[in-house]
């Protein structure tokens, strides 16, 4: 081949391999940015993996405190001359309902730092008004704490001051106006979670009531939890 052609090819070819290799570099660059979207990517459904079963071994594992039952009494007298069951409750004419809030930590782990704020009153039913928080940190309250196993209940009771009187106890038949227990528990479960279980409890003509012991009955509202 004559010399003056060598040159030529020569440079052809270059250009040839040159054209070859920035292809090769173009295709190579966007498969590394593919595999590297791909294992971003991958990376990101793997956390969210993981963030999903720790949320699950959470909510399977937490404490979970809340109402389990309230009774009250004392909210009529018994009638002229009747014989009351063994065990059954003494009325006491000098104060009125009196109600006992059992909580239960249905979780199966602890719950620490329990502690039930309650109320016990006297409205219109339905309710329409605000219901009256007292004071927290009224000088003499007394806040007790406590620790609640896996299982384990507490108790709490509360009473009105004063006994019904007749005109309210009409009342409450008549379905005009109800006793409502009420308040909330606020804990922490063993992932250091603050929790807060809200509850609101009623009784009147529309649940039934006797002299004797008396189951409540929950509100359409006010029966919260997180």
């Amino acid at each position: 081949m004559p010399a003056d052609l060598l040159l030529p090819l020569f440079n052809g070819l270059l250009v040839v391999v040159v054209a070859f290799q920035v292809f090769w570099m173009i295709r190579q660059t966007k498969w590394m940015r593919k595999s590297g979207e791909a294992a971003s990517e991958s990376a990101d459904v793997a956390a969210r993996s993981l963030a999903t079963l720790k949320d699950t071994a959470i909510r399977q594992l937490r404490a979970y405190v809340f109402v389990d039952t309230i009774d009250v009494v004392n909210i009529i007298p018994p009638p002229p001359g009747e014989v009351l069951p063994a065990g059954a409750w003494n009325y006491q004419p000098a104060i009125g309902p009196m109600a006992y809030i059992i909580i239960k930590n249905s979780g199966q782990t602890p719950a620490y730092d329990v502690l039930t704020w309650a109320d016990i009153k006297f409205l219109e039913f339905p309710n329409t008004s605000p219901l009256p928080y007292g004071d927290r940190n009224a000088p003499g309250l007394i806040k007790t704490k406590l620790t609640l196993p896996a299982e384990g209940k507490s108790s709490k009771s509360i009473k009105l001051q004063q006994p019904l009187t007749n005109d309210e106890i009409e009342k409450l038949r008549a379905t005009t106006h109800a006793i409502y227990v009420y308040g909330d528990i606020t804990y922490k479960d063993a992932f250091d979670n603050q929790r807060t279980s809200n509850f609101r409890y009623f009784i009147n003509g529309f649940t039934g009531f006797t002299h004797l012991s008396n189951t409540m009955s929950g509100c359409p509202e006010g029966n919260e939890a997180d």
